[in-house]
């Protein structure tokens, strides 16, 4: 799992929703090669941009439950102050719910 890679990109400003926008794909390494797992997409509705949201992170089936989605939440950690909208799916819940069992939020 240390061969986790982050690729952050801006999707710019959203003017309908009154927020700049970004993307980050993540990859991992299987064989020497890095390989595109998953994606999240988070947003920032101040001016400053410290604060992110998540809107959705999403790992390929073959590649749930390997500490992806979480590897996401620590790098985002590490740039900014991250606040939940609390809108997830059942297992998004459950995993959410992990993340504050393992003291990761």
């Amino acid at each position: 799992m240390s061969n986790v890679r982050f690729d952050h990109k801006s999707l710019g400003y959203n003017s309908d929703e009154d927020r700049m926008e970004y993307a980050c794909d993540i990859f991992g390494q299987y064989d020497k090669i890095n390989k595109c797992v998953g994606y999240c997409k988070y947003y920032s509705i101040e001016p400053e941009r410290e604060t992110v949201y998540i809107e959705f992170i999403t790992i390929y089936f073959n590649h749930r439950r390997r500490g992806y989605a979480t590897k996401m939440v620590q790098e985002l950690l590490k740039r900014y102050t991250l606040h939940w909208d609390y809108k997830f799916t059942k297992d998004g819940r459950r995993w959410y719910e992990s993340l504050i069992d393992r003291n990761i939020i």
